[in-house]
């Protein structure tokens, strides 16, 4: 999800789908790496344990998410989005209506839904959620 963000973050910003594809890989690679070899580590150490069952979960995740990190993200979703094209974008006009549209960018916060309360971008300086008061 850190990765697709980031490439639709690019691409809503003008850049070709290509180009987007690059910027918001090279944005967030270091951070998805640097998180998969803490996971990779950490479930590497059920191992050494005594449990069995322990150990198998540990390699098992341990072997999972490094074949995540390095096969799936960085290789398989990049060249899949670069293949596809433009049609990583488009969504059927039935979800688009009922999905409500919000901006991440910069800007003034979208209020979506009036008596809902949701609010969509940055949050102005100083003010705090109710939830936070």
């Amino acid at each position: 999800m850190f990765l697709l963000s980031r490439i639709q973050e690019e691409h809503d910003a003008g850049h070709s789908n290509p180009d987007s594809v690059v910027r918001g890989l090279a944005a967030t690679g270091r951070v998805i790496t640097s998180a998969a070899a803490i996971m990779v580590v950490v479930f590497t150490g059920f191992v050494f344990g005594d449990d069995v069952a322990v150990k198998q979960i540990g390699l098992g995740l341990a072997v999972a998410i490094l074949v995540d990190a390095t096969l799936v993200r960085v290789l398989l979703v990049p060249s899949t989005m670069v293949l596809i094209g433009e049609a990583n974008w488009w969504m059927p006009r039935w979800l688009e209506r009922i999905l409500p549209g919000f901006d991440q960018g910069e800007g003034d916060a979208d209020v979506a839904g009036a008596g809902s309360g949701a609010v969509y971008g940055p949050r102005p300086e100083g003010k705090l959620r109710e939830s936070e008061s």
